[in-house]
């Protein structure tokens, strides 16, 4: 789609859009930000965001990697993240900082024992300004209380999501051999 359809537009959200070519883009950076982290084929990554750009962002970040994809359902508390991010033993759970503000803030994040990393991102943070600004005031965006994200949560690093794009700049996802019929 990307070649026969760049300009068109892939996304549509609130007001905000990117075309095939842009989400490709962002899809790279975010990839080989990831694999800055360590992300390599079979790894695991849970992703507890709403349908929103950051889910499609990090959904074909994580297939280009050869990473497998965990979603979980956003309304989900820290019993059943732990739960999942367990049981499929996934190593980066991406999660919307309001999510994260109210259900694992403040527990016990070492229970979630082959976590190692924790993206966090904002509904914000691909609106236009002034739909973001406007909905923060008006209580319409959740979004998380504290000022500043945490860094270290014990032994798990927390990234914030626009930092792992940058990170990812200039994109140079690394070659994944991926066979279709073997591979999950």
């Amino acid at each position: 789609t990307v070649e026969e359809f760049p300009d068109s537009d892939a996304i549509s959200f609130e007001g905000w859009s990117c075309t095939y070519k842009e989400l490709k883009d962002l899809v790279e950076r975010f990839a080989t930000g990831l694999s800055k982290l360590g992300i390599k084929k079979g790894d695991k990554i849970a992703i507890d965001v709403p349908n929103c750009p950051q889910f499609i962002i990090a959904y074909y970040a994580a297939i280009k990697l050869g990473a497998i994809i965990n979603p979980i359902i956003p309304l989900h508390k820290f019993v059943e993240i732990a739960y999942q991010v367990n049981d499929s033993e996934s190593k980066v759970l991406i999660i919307m900082d309001a999510l994260y503000d109210e259900y694992l803030e403040g527990k016990d994040l070492s229970q979630m024992k082959t976590l190692e990393h924790i993206v966090l991102t904002g509904l914000g943070e691909y609106l236009p300004k002034f739909k973001a600004i406007l909905g923060k005031l008006l209580g319409k965006i959740p979004y998380m209380k504290q000022k500043l994200w945490p860094k270290q949560v014990g032994n798990i690093s927390v990234h914030e999501y626009q930092g792992i794009i940058k990170n990812g700049t200039p994109p140079s996802v690394p070659e994944v051999n991926i066979a279709p019929k073997k591979d999950v």
